[in-house]
C-alpha cells in the first residue's frame, strides 16, 4: 500500500509544488514506470547472476532501500529544486520495485501451504477498500 501511496503523490507533488504542467507530469510518471521496470528487471538478473538466494536477496535490497533514504535525506537540503526531489523518488522507486519480489516471497515463506490464498486475501484487502471508500 505504501508503494501505491507513493507512486500517487510524485504527480501531484511536480504540479503543485513545482509547477510543472500536465505534459511534465506525465513524463515524470512515464519514467518512473520505466524505473520501476527496469528495477525488477535487474535485480532478477543480478540475483541469478551472483546466484544469490531470496533472503540474500532481501538482505542486499533492504541495504539499497537504507542507502536510498539517506540519499533522500540529503537531497532534502535542496528540497526546493525539482531535481533534488525526482533523484530521491526514482532511487526510492527502484529499489521498491526491485524489492517486491523477494520481499513478498519472504513474507509469505511461513504460509507455504496457502501461499497463495494468502497473496489473494492481502491483495483483497490491500485494493478493494480503497476503491469502495473512494465511491
Amino acid at each position: 500500500t505504501s508503494f501505491t501511496v507513493f507512486n500517487a503523490n510524485i504527480g501531484y507533488v511536480a504540479q503543485v509544488s513545482y509547477g510543472q504542467s500536465s505534459i511534465a507530469t506525465a513524463t515524470i510518471l512515464l519514467v518512473w514506470a520505466l524505473l520501476d521496470a527496469l528495477g525488477v528487471g535487474v535485480m532478477q538478473t543480478f540475483r541469478s547472476a551472483c546466484g544469490l538466494s531470496i533472503l540474500q536477496t532481501g538482505r542486499f535490497i533492504v541495504v539499497m532501500m537504507a542507502l536510498s533514504g539517506i540519499l533522500s535525506m540529503i537531497l532534502g537540503i535542496y528540497a526546493e529544486h525539482l531535481w533534488s526531489y525526482l533523484i530521491a523518488c526514482f532511487s526510492q522507486s527502484l529499489c521498491l520495485a526491485a524489492a517486491m519480489v523477494p520481499l513478498n516471497v519472504l513474507y509469505s515463506e511461513p504460509l507455504e501451504d496457502c501461499a497463495g490464498l494468502a497473496a489473494s486475501v492481502e491483495l483483497m484487502l490491500k485494493y478493494v477498500p480503497p476503491c469502495l471508500y473512494s465511491m
